[in-house]
């Protein structure tokens, strides 16, 4: 689904105005935004292959897989339902995908403000849960360990070079396992430096090559003519 720009409100952003007769829970409201702007989308596709429908009503929304899938992923995000990792990461880059892959697209990005939504929030505490504290760094602690810059830490999240993990408040974090795959790769290179793969390269990382085998290993940002 690759809706269009007003089709942010339909995802809860705090200034959107919530429908009537709606549960009062916050999490209830952005799954039923949710489920009915699933639903009105599939109609309009139905339609255009003559095979033309009613849309569910929102107790019957509630009923189907998406819906007890998204009610599963905002109890794990609450702490009420044990995290099962592979379920909730697959579940909800599942969600992910169904709202904002473009049809017929391979690939596609999660714009920034999707985490400012309450779905996004929603999907970002239930990740999150999947993390024990220790297996998560700050910006700031993974550029110390990567000898670079904060900024370039952040940057590359952005880009989408580093993976990142968000928590209900937006902030950012990196799983230490990547962190320490890039120091990795740096120590076992051969070369005087390193660039990453061609698929990559758009970030610019570089690692020099430690001087001495006591050297930790340094990535830097080389410089393109």
């Amino acid at each position: 689904m690759n809706r269009e720009q007003h089709q942010r409100d339909d995802l809860c952003l705090d200034d959107a105005v919530a429908p009537t007769n709606l549960p009062s829970s916050k999490d209830q409201l952005a799954i039923d935004q949710v489920l009915r702007l699933v639903a009105d989308y599939h109609v309009e596709l139905g339609a255009e292959l003559g095979r033309s429908s009613a849309v569910p009503s929102i107790p019957v929304l509630r009923r189907s897989p998406l819906g007890r899938k998204l009610r599963y992923l905002a109890a794990v995000g609450r702490g009420e339902e044990d995290a099962v990792v592979a379920d909730v990461r697959r579940h909800a880059a599942d969600v992910i995908a169904l709202l904002l892959r473009p049809l017929a697209a391979t690939d596609f990005r999660v714009p920034s403000w999707f985490w400012q939504t309450s779905l996004g929030r929603l999907l970002a505490a239930s990740v999150h849960r999947t993390y024990a504290e220790d297996d998560l760094l700050c910006p700031a602690s993974a550029a110390e360990r990567l000898n670079v810059e904060q900024a370039t830490i952040e940057r590359w999240l952005d880009d989408g070079a580093l993976d990142a993990v968000r928590d209900e408040t937006g902030s950012t974090f990196v799983p230490v396992r990547t962190i320490e795959r890039l120091r990795a790769i740096a120590w076992e290179l051969d070369g005087p430096s390193w660039s990453p793969s061609e698929s990559a390269a758009e970030s610019d990382m570089v690692a020099s090559q430690p001087a001495t085998s006591n050297d930790a290993p340094t990535l830097r940002v080389r410089t393109r003519s």
